[in-house]
């Protein structure tokens, strides 16, 4: 029976109009009708994309061609997978597979210089029979993540291989193409720390990531088995995907070498499932000549090893949604002269928002010891009022607005508030420290050929 072209336009009006020419190969299977297993040249599509374009088809070489022809038709049973389906079988047949019992099937029927493949709608699904096999397409779920057409059809590398996917959320990375690009990130992320870091601190990164990837199955609701509704399937890729990220974030820090002196991170995470909870942080950690003095400094100010998410830091102690700190680190400079870098903690613990907090620590390693305003500045010389002064007046031109000039002051002369880089001392206003949580924070930049009057001649600056 076939369908009429209102209920067809219906069908085609449903997605965006370029998701109707992309498609991604998700699974490929034996046929109902056959015994004969998946050859090789059909499992080497899976996760490849496909874009029936005007004129053209974009994707694997098997399925390409630069000059195509294209129509929407119904295809009779007795044609239809090249008259494979014994006609006694074509309902069981149709119902397994998703298609509409009648005459035929409908399909984009597109032939490629000579070549006949027929992409037959099967529900949300599309079926194209290769090479004795059925590769089972579907469309992607955020076109808006595609920026480039060459990139969408390649198959998805999301940093293991594919073949042996056995997870949901190994099989969403190997299908899903924004979820396979965050998860890359964080694979070659990885890597570069277990080939840069040194044993002992990669065991520590190691054993985070082990405590990871259980905990965020579950937090997505990953941890089972692959849904079959498609909504279930993008609400778990798009959880998946954030957290995935943000993990990357954290692993993206470099090892950095000074001299003798050599700053790599290191991790520690807690992670709990009811109710979830990651409390996580990557640390820096210094190794070489006068090392001790820096990681004593840095065990004091971030405490690695203890929970961040105590009951003094949760909005409400009977809160049982999910909660989060990752605590990171921004190396502003790292040489003999001066290890400059941020901590951050980027948390939530309940409530209407998340809370931001940033704590600079700058140590000479020639010294041996933390740096002071009063190792970088003369004093005397008028530096706090000048760098007040000038913050006041870039609030008043680029806000926040009425900046009070004693919160302003507060902030020059608290040295956990500076970093020193090659070229420029920066200031960091933190959340609260001059506005609300709306207004955001602030950073001033200061070249130091406009600090020379003002800096020490033996200011230890990188």
């Amino acid at each position: 029976m076939r369908r009429s072209l209102f209920v067809l336009l219906l069908i085609l009006a449903a997605a965006p109009a370029q998701a109707q020419k992309l498609w991604r190969i998700t699974d490929i299977t034996t046929p109902p009708w056959s015994k004969i297993p998946v050859s090789q040249a059909a499992e080497a599509l899976r996760g490849s994309g496909i874009a029936l374009l005007d004129g053209a088809v974009k994707g694997p070489s098997p399925l390409a061609c630069a000059s195509a022809r294209t129509d929407e038709r119904d295809i009779a049973w007795t044609d239809l997978f090249g008259g494979a389906i014994d006609n006694n079988h074509r309902g069981e047949i149709a119902a397994r597979l998703n298609l509409v019992v009648g005459n035929g099937a409908y399909a984009r029927h597109v032939v490629c210089t000579g070549r006949v493949f027929d992409y037959v709608y099967a529900g949300e699904k599309r079926l194209l029979l290769f090479d004795g096999a059925l590769l089972v397409l579907e469309q992607p779920r955020d076109e808006a993540q595609i920026k480039d057409l060459d990139d969408w059809v390649k198959p998805l590398h999301p940093g293991f291989d594919c073949a042996q996917a056995r997870t949901t959320p190994e099989r969403l990375a190997c299908t899903d193409y924004p979820l396979s690009v965050a998860e890359r990130r964080m694979s070659e992320a990885y890597a570069r720390l277990q080939a840069t870091v040194s044993t002992t601190g990669f065991a520590t990164i190691r054993a985070a990531q082990r405590g990871w990837l259980p905990f965020v199955a579950a937090l997505c609701k990953g941890d089972g088995a692959m849904p079959d509704a498609w909504t279930d399937r993008r609400d778990i890729a798009d959880c998946l995907r954030g957290e995935a990220e943000a993990h990357a974030s954290l692993l993206e820090e470099p090892v950095l070498i000074a001299g003798p002196l050599r700053l790599e991170p290191r991790m520690h995470a807690i992670y709990a499932d009811t109710p979830p909870r990651e409390d996580a942080i990557i640390y820096p950690f210094l190794s070489g000549p006068a090392a001790d003095t820096f990681n004593r400094a840095i065990e004091a100010r971030a405490h690695p090893a203890a929970p961040f998410l105590t009951p003094d830091r949760m909005a409400d102690p009977d809160f049982d949604g999910a909660v989060y700190a990752r605590r990171s680190y921004v190396v502003a400079a790292a040489t003999v002269r001066m290890i400059s870098l941020t901590l951050v903690d980027d948390y939530y613990a309940g409530g209407a928002h998340g809370s931001l907090h940033a704590e600079s620590l700058n140590y000479d390693p020639r010294r041996t010891r933390l740096v002071t305003l009063d190792d970088v500045f003369r004093r005397g010389s008028g530096w706090e009022n000048f760098i007040t002064r000038l913050c006041l007046e870039d609030f008043r031109d680029n806000g926040p607005n009425d900046v009070e000039t004693g919160a302003a002051s507060a902030v020059v002369t608290n040295p956990t508030a500076w970093t020193f880089d090659s070229v420029s001392a920066h200031v960091f206003f933190d959340i609260y420290t001059i506005a609300s949580y709306s207004g955001g924070v602030s950073e001033q930049v200061f070249p130091y050929r406009r600090l020379r009057p003002y800096l020490r001649p033996d200011a230890p600056l990188p």
